[in-house]
């Protein structure tokens, strides 16, 4: 394996466009046996590195990692894609926010084939959430899911156990709960979740799904002035108005843990992975005290937001899909999902999760939620279901902060609608 340093990979893309038209054949760097591997700098591919030289050994094929940040990946896409480089031939996607941009614009291989015809690998072991977040609107496969992400309730047992209040199972009783918790004086606050424009969606998305709404219909148009999805808003703004802490409208995911961990929330709405965090002694005044339960459900039942934040795919411009696939395949197995499950990574894989000691890194309770034995049903995504998720979360965004505010839910939610319906209509033609 080969790590190429970030200054030199930025330089062989440049160098890449450039000669693009010149290459006739092969990835832009590396033999016959060598492909091009771009990750995500995230803890998934820190677990994986250190396992590529097996890869290597195992299959002849020479690996050359680059390694990015989220933004600068993105950038590099951008560069790569649009040129039809062939410099990469597996390249990690933000699924959640990315996916839908790279395949409208034609950017990654179809490789339905790939997943239905290794029989070995089992395409259907992966979550049908997972499965569902990396296929198009016509059927194809254009990535694989890596990990997933689920909104919970973390709580602070010392708190409920102390005034008798049970865990909210609805969310009436969440907000019941929450409001007797709720003691500004004391410097603790009911309920916190991230809540900072665009950034809220995710945070309000659960909500939106219990009320039976969503951002957009069955068709795809938008329906942020549905009765169903205005009421999940007001739920969530309820909450956060009347017995969240003041300055929510500034809280992303980090804020509102960093302040469960101050002991100053005594119910936290967020992802699974970040129960790390807030059991972190080092981190958490109050790790020993922390509860986690099904998110709670509205009128229509248990729906919960879920996403699959990042997944392998094979670029449309590889000259070597082939091997990129190998690498993929061998990336994704079972075996590997409970090696990295047992490192502590969310896998998507549910034989993973069904193996005592591969999910033994988890809390028990954890683990159960993700497994959904409790039947919850994980929609599959948080945001809004169109090509530019990113202005879309904006748009939702001025609702949330509405509704946060205290202000005219009903007409802030049709004024964003017509936005929102004008940005799905624009992405059609």
């Amino acid at each position: 394996m080969r790590r190429i340093p970030q200054t030199l990979a930025l330089a062989a893309i440049a160098a890449s466009v450039v000669g693009l038209s010149a290459c006739s054949g092969g990835s832009a760097g590396g033999s016959a046996q060598s492909i091009n591997v771009y990750l995500a700098q995230i803890p998934w591919s820190d677990e994986l590195e250190s396992l590529v030289p097996e890869f290597e050994a195992k299959t002849g094929i020479d690996v050359n990692l680059t390694v990015l940040g989220d933004t600068q990946l993105a950038q590099q896409y951008q560069v790569m894609f649009n040129s039809g480089s062939a410099e990469a031939d597996v390249s990690m996607v933000m699924s959640s926010v990315e996916f839908p941009r790279y395949v409208d614009s034609g950017w990654l291989a179809d490789i339905s084939d790939d997943v239905t015809g290794a029989a070995d690998w089992d395409w259907e072991d992966f979550s049908e959430p997972a499965r569902r977040s990396v296929t198009d609107g016509e059927g194809a496969v254009r990535a694989v899911p890596l990990v997933s992400e689920h909104f919970i309730l973390m709580y602070r047992k010392d708190l409920l156990e102390q005034a008798g209040i049970a865990v909210p199972t609805t969310f009436a009783e969440l907000e019941e709960a929450a409001a007797k918790l709720n003691d500004p004086a004391a410097g603790v606050y009911g309920y916190a979740t991230r809540a900072n424009g665009s950034a809220g969606v995710p945070g309000a998305a659960s909500f939106v799904f219990g009320s039976g709404g969503d951002w957009t219909d069955s068709s795809g148009e938008a329906s942020l002035d549905s009765d169903a999805t205005v009421e999940g808003i007001s739920v969530y703004g309820r909450l956060l108005h009347d017995s969240g802490a003041p300055g929510a409208l500034n809280m992303g995911w980090s804020e509102a843990v960093a302040l469960f961990n101050q002991g100053k929330v005594a119910f936290l709405g967020e992802a699974d992975t970040l129960f790390p965090n807030v059991l972190d002694p080092e981190a958490s005044r109050v790790a020993d005290n922390v509860g986690f339960a099904a998110f709670p459900a509205g009128p229509a039942g248990h729906r919960v937001a879920s996403y699959t934040p990042w997944s392998l795919s094979i670029p449309q411009s590889s000259k070597k899909a082939d091997l990129g696939w190998q690498f993929i395949e061998w990336a994704t197995s079972a075996e590997m999902g409970k090696t990295m499950l047992a490192a502590g990574q969310p896998v998507t894989r549910e034989s993973a999760w069904a193996d005592p000691e591969a999910s033994a890194a988890f809390p028990a309770d954890v683990a159960a939620l993700v497994r959904g034995d409790s039947g919850i049903d994980y929609v599959g995504y948080a945001s809004p279901q169109v090509v530019n998720i990113s202005k879309s979360r904006d748009i939702v965004g001025t609702v949330l902060a509405t509704a946060i505010s205290g202000g005219d839910v009903e007409s802030a939610a049709r004024s964003a609608d017509e936005e929102l319906a004008a940005l799905i209509e624009s992405e059609k033609e």
